[in-house]
């Protein structure tokens, strides 16, 4: 049976997918609402359906044996409300839809669905090397739903992969609501596994937590080019927290071979103590330790909301991917600590993303390469976001402080990876080589590596070689090509005979502030033919590094409160205002920063070139129609 796909004229709040034929994040986002209204018009009752009860009393359906909910199942029930009792099975799905439920204290509550609200814990059979639920059967569409249930003790190994959760090849709508999947182990999926098939799993309230995969995908695993994961939540508890890719990728998750993956799960920030929302805290072998996406998977993170009729996600949690490791075992092979994209179609898409403290050999916040897409910006839904100014962050991530190569502490690009970002805050992230982003590109390669960073905020990343790292240079061009616009990159400690830029590729920078007080290099790079060096209108700390150019100024930007981490433009008495025009510099793609539209003609400043202001922020400081809300 074929799923439905819902197109129309929506509220759109994230980039679509960059390759043809795949699901949009709209697109995707219809489709589990679908189904999950039609799992919820079935919860409670299926109309004609069969409804039983499993547990210890006399009123229990079903209330004896070893396997009490599996005869339930195998007895053709529509729905299992499962009462208060210690299970120890490993279940058997098979070609049906069934509707498991727990929450309930005693089989008389269950019949007249009066629930506590806790969940039932159904646990593996220990040694018996399979998934706690396994699900299968593709001779016609079935709906699955779990229902306030703890599933632990999954212990699958070989061709039965998932740990905890398990579906292969199956044609099946899943829906896993208000549980926990923790303390399975998997060959791959430790905790949920999704095995080909036209399988869509949809997350609600859930928490997948403390599995661990034998390979990669510690907590989910999907691969199939049918299937989906669909992670949402009203701001109760949904998160990826504390699983384990022991030999491969994806700590968190792993996405693979088609598989789509939206999710709109975060937590408030700033962030609270002990908050396991996100993706938070997974370690992985290999690459991605919060989040790996390969062999043409697709990713949508989305920290805003969006509405249609209807409305998900929170403009006040950011998509938090936070604390994740890649290369947890120190062998010099793990990229990406907090996502790692790779391969020809591979896809992911953020907005309103929180990526910070996360380690990697290299890419401690992200790794792009072999041809992988990855777009990363901020947006406004109904006038605000979850930090308004700085709703996109790379911060606080790092490269290993030993071992070869330890680049790019925030992002990490190679190997013909196309890489799109705006609107995005770079802070305090720490590398030997490219503390903020680095990209390569080896002789070898089939394509080029792109990277178009257009309106961020680029500051204090590094710390000038203390500690353990000799944090050369704050973006390092080793090959590729990179455009640089409407940009802020000042007060990066650059490290010992570093600088601000440093290019061995091809690089243009336009509209951009480049300016550190302790006198750091803007620029510095070879004279090799194919190094190339457009630039126009750009504020600078020195010239000396840069040809002599009408619309190289070096001067003080005079942010409002630059010892503070504040980078605004002070408008009473900044040069940086109304300096550029399009025709010396370059169109800009986005607002700024606040969502103010660039190009704002001052109306107390004297155009140096034209109206548009230099670097990330557009001010409209003094415009006092503007300024009062005047304009409605």
């Amino acid at each position: 049976m074929k799923k439905t796909f819902i197109t129309a004229a929506l509220l759109s709040v994230a980039a679509p997918s960059l390759v043809a034929g795949k699901l949009t994040m709209e697109e995707h986002t219809m489709q589990a609402v679908l189904q999950m209204q039609e799992a919820k018009e079935k919860l409670g009752g299926p109309v004609g359906g069969s409804i039983v009860t499993v547990g210890d009393d006399v009123q229990c359906d079903f209330r004896l044996g070893t396997s009490r909910i599996q005869d339930a199942i195998d007895a053709g029930n529509d729905e299992i409300r499962i009462a208060d009792s210690t299970y120890e099975e490993n279940l058997l799905i098979d070609d049906i839809s069934v509707i498991l439920k727990g929450g309930y204290a005693s089989c008389a509550d269950a019949a007249n669905d009066v629930t506590n609200n806790s969940k039932q814990t159904i646990s593996g059979v220990p040694g018996a090397g399979a998934a706690t639920i396994i699900i299968q059967g593709n001779t016609q569409r079935n709906t699955v739903t779990l229902e306030r249930l703890t599933i632990d003790g999954g212990t699958s190994s070989g061709f039965l992969q998932g740990g905890g959760v398990f579906t292969i090849t199956a044609d099946l709508a899943l829906n896993i609501n208000n549980s926990t999947i923790s303390f399975n182990e998997g060959s791959a999926g430790g905790g949920l596994g999704v095995f080909a098939g036209n399988t869509d799993v949809v997350l609600f309230n859930t928490i997948v937590a403390s599995n661990t995969s034998d390979t990669s995908g510690g907590g989910i695993w999907c691969n199939g080019s049918n299937s989906s994961i669909f992670y949402n939540d009203d701001g109760g508890l949904s998160g990826v927290f504390n699983n384990v890719a022991s030999n491969g990728d994806g700590g968190g998750i792993l996405i693979e071979a088609g598989c789509v993956l939206t999710s709109y799960i975060g937590r408030p920030y700033p962030v609270g103590f002990l908050d396991l929302r996100g993706i938070v805290s997974n370690t992985a072998t290999g690459n991605g330790g919060g989040l790996a996406v390969r062999s043409g998977g697709t990713a949508f993170l989305n920290g805003g909301l969006f509405c249609f009729f209807f409305c998900l996600g929170d403009n006040t949690r950011p998509a938090n991917i936070d604390f994740n490791t890649a290369d947890s075992d120190g062998n010099n092979d793990g990229f990406g600590g907090g996502i790692y994209a790779t391969d020809p179609n591979t896809t992911v898409n953020l907005l309103n993303t929180y990526i910070s403290d996360n380690e990697a050999q290299s890419g401690g916040g992200i790794a792009v390469e072999n041809q992988a897409n990855l777009v990363m910006r901020s947006s406004y839904v109904f006038g605000t976001c979850w930090n308004p100014g700085s709703c996109s962050q790379l911060s606080n991530n790092q490269s290993a402080q030993t071992g070869f190569p330890t680049r790019g502490g925030g992002l990490y690009a190679t190997s013909g990876a196309v890489v799109d970002i705006s609107n995005t805050e770079f802070r305090n992230n720490r590398a030997d080589f490219g503390t903020a982003m680095y990209t390569l590109a080896e002789v070898a390669d089939a394509t080029v590596t792109n990277l178009d960073v257009e309106g961020s905020l680029i500051v204090n990343n590094g710390d000038d070689a203390n500690t353990d790292w000799s944090d050369i240079d704050t973006i390092r061009i080793n090959g590729g090509e990179v455009l640089l616009d409407y940009n802020t990159i000042a007060d990066n400690d650059v490290g010992i005979g570093g600088a601000n830029i440093n290019n061995t590729g091809s690089v243009e920078i336009f509209s951009s502030i480049i300016h550190n007080t302790d006198g750091a290099l803007v620029y510095r790079g070879d004279v090799q033919p194919n190094t190339t060096l457009p630039y126009e209108c750009l504020m600078v700390n020195e010239t000396g590094s840069l040809p002599v150019e009408p619309e190289i100024v070096a001067d003080d930007p005079e942010f409002i409160d630059r010892a503070n981490g504040d980078f605004h433009l002070n408008a009473a008495i900044s040069p940086a205002i109304d300096f550029c025009t399009t025709l010396n510099a370059s169109t800009p793609d986005f607002n700024d920063s606040d969502n103010e539209a660039r190009g704002f003609d001052d109306p107390l400043a004297t155009n140096f070139q034209g109206p548009y202001d230099v670097g990330y922020d557009e001010t409209y400081q003094n415009d006092i129609i503007f300024e009062d809300d005047f304009d409605g």
